[in-house]
């Protein structure tokens, strides 16, 4: 963090809520069917254990970079950088023009 005053606003709030999220999956992943239940699953996860696998067989082999795994996610996956806000705008979008028929409803009524 840049600052202090930073790092309590937002580095402390993001802290304690990746170690709820730790939690909550460490707790989700106990027992027998682990590898099924997979509740907390993301693709860069799945990319990372594999990669932990690959070094467990060979530690000499090199470790692809951050920059390397978010060309990878791009590709496999374009447009899951702007899925969330996009998926707001058209909602937003949806909403405004139901107002707008709503309001063009009601003038057009005696």
């Amino acid at each position: 963090m840049k600052s202090q005053e930073i790092s309590e606003k937002q580095g402390r709030p993001y802290a304690l809520s990746s170690e709820t999220s730790h939690n909550r999956q460490h707790y989700a992943a106990k027992g027998d069917d682990v590898e099924k239940l997979r509740m907390f699953a993301t693709p860069r996860m799945d990319a990372y254990l594999e990669q932990a696998k690959l070094f467990d067989e060979d530690a000499n082999r090199p470790l692809p970079s951050m920059d390397e795994d978010e060309k990878q996610e791009l590709a496999a996956d374009p447009l899951a950088s702007i899925v969330g806000a996009l998926s707001y705008y058209i909602q937003m979008a949806i909403q405004s023009l139901k107002s707008i028929d709503s309001i063009l409803n009601k003038v057009g009524r005696p």
